[in-house]
C-alpha cells in the first residue's frame, strides 16, 4: 500500500558524545520534514552527561526512548535497538551525522512508490579544519531499511572481533544472501546526509596498527568461506598490506600486496607493492603525498561537481555545519 505514512524507527548508539550527539544527530532527526517517527538511543555505557540530557528530551518528546547498556559495542546497540523498535522501517544513524531535513520523507516516498526494501544516498563528508572535504558513498545513516530485511537476512555480528567494522561485516554477509531473495534496492547520487569527520571516532585513521586488525577478522572470518569475491578478497588484502606497510612491517606487508595481486590483479596494490621496495620512509611518504593529491584535486573536484548539482542542499549544509559543536 503506498502513501500510507509508515512509521520509521531511528536508532541512534552513542558513547559519550552528549554535545555531538544533542547538537548533530538528534538536532538533524528532530528538524526532519517527515514526522511518524521514533527515536531510540542506545547509551553504550557512557560515563559523560550523556544519560541526563537523553532523559530530559525523552520528557520533552514522547517520540524519543533512551536504553542504557554495559559498553559492548555499537553491533550489540544496534541490534538491541533494531529488536525493541515498532517502526516498518529502520535508519541507524550514527551520533555524529546529520541528516537534512528531507531525508527521511524522500527516502520514504521513494521506497512507497517504488516498493524498495532499502534505499540510500551520499554523505558530504565535513571537517572543522578543512570545511567540506568530498561527498562519498553511503554509511548506514544513508539508508532506510525495511525492518524485515534483519530478520530475513541477519544482525550485526557482535563479537569483540567485528567492533568497528559491524558496517563491513553485515555488508559481506547480506551481500552473499541478497541474491537468494527478490531484494529491491536503489543508490541515489544525491547528498543528503553530513558525516562529521574528527579524531575521536571509530573509523579514525589514526590507529593504523588498530585498523590493520580490523581488517585481518574481516579475512580471517570469511577466508574459507565463499562469501566474499575474489575482488573483495584483493581489495581487503591491499588494505591489510598498506597498514602494515605503513607501521613498519615490510616483509608481512609485501605478503599481502602479493596475496592482494593473485586474488585480482590492482593497479594500486602493484604500484604499492613496488614502492614497498624503496624502504619505510620513502614508502610512508609516497603514500600521504598520493593522499594530499586526492584531497586537493580529485576530491575537490567531485566536491566542486556535487555543489554545482545540488546547489540548495549545499546551501543547507553550509550553514549546518556552521553551526557545529566544536
Amino acid at each position: 500500500m503506498k502513501n500510507h505514512n509508515p512509521k520509521i524507527s531511528i536508532i541512534i548508539p552513542t558513547y559519550n558524545r552528549s554535545n555531538i550527539l544533542i547538537d548533530i544527530s538528534i538536532k538533524s532527526v528532530l528538524q526532519q520534514n517527515y514526522n511518524n517517527w521514533e527515536l531510540l538511543i542506545i547509551d553504550d555505557g557512557s560515563t559523560d552527561d550523556t544519560s541526563a540530557l537523553c532523559k530530559k528530551l525523552t520528557e520533552e518528546d514522547k517520540r524519543i526512548s533512551y536504553f542504557y547498556q554495559q559498553n559492548s559495542g555499537q553491533g550489540v546497540a544496534r541490534n538491541f535497538g533494531i529488536k525493541k523498535s515498532l517502526g516498518e522501517f529502520i535508519l541507524l544513524l550514527d551520533s555524529d551525522d546529520y541528516i537534512l531535513p528531507d531525508m527521511i520523507k524522500n527516502h520514504i516516498d521513494l521506497i512507497e512508490a517504488n516498493n524498495y526494501d532499502y534505499i540510500s544516498c551520499k554523505r558530504w563528508i565535513f571537517n572543522h579544519q578543512k570545511g567540506l572535504i568530498n561527498i562519498n558513498p553511503a554509511n548506514p545513516s544513508c539508508i532506510i531499511y525495511k525492518k524485515k530485511l534483519f530478520e530475513l537476512l541477519g544482525y550485526f555480528d557482535e563479537s569483540k572481533e567485528m567492533r568497528g567494522i559491524e558496517d563491513t561485516d553485515l555488508e559481506f554477509n547480506w551481500g552473499s544472501k541478497i541474491k537468494n531473495y527478490n531484494i529491491k534496492y536503489k543508490s541515489l547520487d544525491i547528498p543528503l546526509v553530513i558525516y562529521l569527520e574528527h579524531d575521536n571516532q571509530e573509523t579514525s585513521h589514526i590507529d593504523i596498527k588498530k585498523l590493520k586488525n580490523r581488517t585481518d577478522s574481516i579475512i580471517e572470518k570469511y577466508i574459507k568461506s565463499k562469501i566474499i569475491s575474489k575482488n573483495d578478497f584483493s581489495l581487503k588484502y591491499k588494505e591489510s598490506g598498506n597498514f602494515n606497510l605503513l607501521t613498519g612491517d615490510m616483509r608481512i606487508g609485501r605478503k599481502k600486496l602479493i596475496k592482494s595481486l593473485e586474488y585480482k590483479f590492482n593497479l594500486q596494490a602493484f604500484i604499492l607493492l613496488l614502492m614497498s621496495f624503496f624502504g619505510s620512509k620513502i614508502y610512508n611518504k609516497f603514500v600521504y603525498f598520493i593522499k594530499i593529491i586526492r584531497e586537493k584535486t580529485l576530491y575537490k573536484l567531485n566536491l566542486l561537481k556535487n555543489i554545482k548539482k545540488y546547489p540548495d542542499i549545499y546551501k543547507q549544509v553550509l550553514y549546518v555545519t556552521s553551526t557545529y559543536y566544536k
